[in-house]
């Protein structure tokens, strides 16, 4: 299985070594920003330059293009579309309203939107005290059983967010998976 991992330019630049070994892998290297930090409020072109910067460490230390972009928090300005397609990624994955990726035109072009989930997200089901990796895991296999199921008559598609801070850890659910 084949993950698009959504890196942070000042984390990578602090861990290359772990950057680089996700694209050994064949693993997609996509963008999440300069810094874990909104960029909502920028101008545009301080938001175009924050997005520009993390786009350009994932190169540099990696050798892969960033084509997929998620904002802090899902929170963007109202001119990311453009500002994207500008900088040439091809896909964001910051809207939950829908259940199948759909494309909305920019400038004439398609742009790719991949639906996020906030009920699969590991960040949303970790809330801090009394965590049950094992609940977790057994919420995820429910749900791909559901989507498997669905899948034999319609595209389906499933999103699981996973932060190496919450799964990354010996509690997590992704050791008991392995175990």
């Amino acid at each position: 299985m084949k993950v698009s991992c959504f890196m942070v330019g000042k984390a990578i630049e602090n861990a290359p070594d772990v950057a680089q070994e996700v694209v050994r892998r064949g693993h997609e290297a996509a963008a999440h920003g300069r810094t874990w930090s909104a960029s909502y409020n920028f101008s545009r072109e301080e938001e175009k330059r924050f997005i520009a910067d993390s786009q350009e460490t994932i190169h540099r230390l990696t050798g892969q293009t960033a084509v997929g972009w998620n904002a802090f928090y899902m929170r963007n300005s109202v001119n990311i579309l453009e500002t994207l397609q500008e900088l040439g990624f091809l896909y964001t994955i910051d809207e939950p309203s829908h259940d199948e990726p759909f494309i909305i035109p920019v400038k004439g072009r398609g742009f790719v939107t991949v639906p996020y989930t906030l009920s699969m997200n590991d960040i949303s089901s970790f809330p801090l005290e009394g965590y049950n990796p094992l609940a977790y895991e057994q919420a995820l296999k429910d749900e791909f059983d559901q989507l498997y199921e669905e899948g034999a008559s319609r595209r389906r598609l499933m999103l699981i967010g996973m932060h190496d801070r919450i799964n990354g850890h010996p509690i997590g659910f992704v050791y008991s998976i392995a175990s």
